[in-house]
This record gives structure tokens, C-alpha cells and sequence, in this order.
């Protein structure tokens, strides 16, 4: 977690344009994870957005209905799409992966 605060200060810091942070959790894990992370962002002016994969987290989605790795990320591609494309800090966002 030191060296993630570590990345984000120097990230935000060195940014003067607010960025769409999208925050996606690893195998068993859920939104929840980036509890941490989420105010730092937030405080430094950021929007932040962490999901639930598929049947993660807080998902209603039932495990065995997830049979492909396209169902698995089906949110965040549905998050993806709809992003405005026109909004100034939707370039592509950062992602921060966590495992």
C-alpha cells in the first residue's frame, strides 16, 4: 500500500488537470480493496470509479453464470462505453490493476 500512496501523491501532485481514475480489483477481491485509495484520489480533485468484476465484491451476478473471461469483465467494458468521449479528462483513464 506504501508504494501505491507513493505512486499516487506523485501522480497527483505532478497533475494539474483532474483525471477518471478506474480502479479494478484482482481474483477475489472486490471494489471494497481500494477503500484506501479512493479518498487519496478524491482529495487530490480525481474522479474515482472501482467496480465489482463479475461475481466479485458485491456482484449479483451467480458464479456459474460466468463462463468466459468476457462475462468476467463484462462491467468494466460496460463502464468503458460509457464514458463520454467528449469529456476533457477521458482520454483514455489511468487504470490502477491491483491482484
Amino acid at each position: 500500500m506504501e508504494l501505491i500512496t507513493a505512486s499516487l501523491h506523485a501522480t497527483t501532485t505532478n497533475t494539474k488537470t483532474p483525471m477518471h481514475f478506474v480502479l479494478v480489483h484482482g481474483l477475489g477481491h472486490g471494489a471494497w480493496c481500494w477503500y484506501k485509495v479512493i479518498p487519496l484520489l478524491q482529495r487530490a480533485g480525481h474522479t474515482v470509479t472501482a467496480l465489482d468484476l463479475a461475481s466479485n465484491g458485491i456482484s449479483k451476478v451467480p458464479a456459474h453464470s460466468v463462463t468466459s473471461i468476457a462475462d468476467y469483465v463484462r462491467p468494466l467494458t460496460q463502464l468503458l462505453e460509457s464514458l463520454t468521449p467528449n469529456d476533457p479528462k477521458v482520454n483514455m483513464p489511468p487504470f490502477i490493476i491491483n491482484q
